[in-house]
């Protein structure tokens, strides 16, 4: 079993497993890697690097991801996809719209482009800060994809402060 998986300042990939050496993964072979775990195991763990899920995720948090797949996506889940740039994100479903769904940042007011189902490498299911496991919640999740949507009204730049601060 792997153990977990990070991005470093440099986007390299650090990859950890049992009773080996680190090794250093170009940042497009993590996403590789991360699929083909996720397909032949089930889930991955990393560790997270960013503030664009704040205060849901925080920097440094590791991110449980499970294999899924698109017909069970809602709004207000947190996915793990690769965008149309080949960028791999951890970010909220705010949107959905027959074979589409658009993601935001929790702590960011525009949307990123919508991705379509082979996309998708997996959900984040969990979340461990500073060695606790914090569960995420469907309600807040809704909530938070709510205000995600309206981020670019007064009412809510306003919400999204009050939750940045939590």
């Amino acid at each position: 079993m792997f153990g977990c998986l990070g991005v470093s300042p440099s986007s390299l990939i650090l990859l950890a497993m049992p009773d080996r050496d680190i090794q250093i993964l170009p940042h497009d072979e993590f996403g590789r890697l991360s699929a083909e775990l996720i397909e032949n195991t089930g889930g991955l763990r990393f560790r997270s690097r960013g503030m664009s899920m704040r205060p849901s995720i925080h920097s440094g948090d590791i991110l449980r991801i499970e294999k899924t797949d698109s017909a069970s996506l809602s709004v207000g889940d947190i996915v793990f996809i690769r965008n149309s740039a080949g960028s791999l994100l951890a970010h909220r479903i705010i949107m959905q719209d027959q074979d589409t769904w658009t993601t935001c940042g929790d702590a960011l007011s525009s949307y990123d482009i919508p991705f379509k189902a082979d996309q998708l490498i997996g959900r984040v299911c969990g979340v461990n800060r500073e060695g606790k496991d914090r569960p995420l919640s469907q309600t807040r999740g809704r909530f938070m994809a709510t205000v995600s949507r309206h981020g670019s009204t007064l009412p809510g730049r306003i919400l999204k402060r009050l939750f940045r601060a939590c």
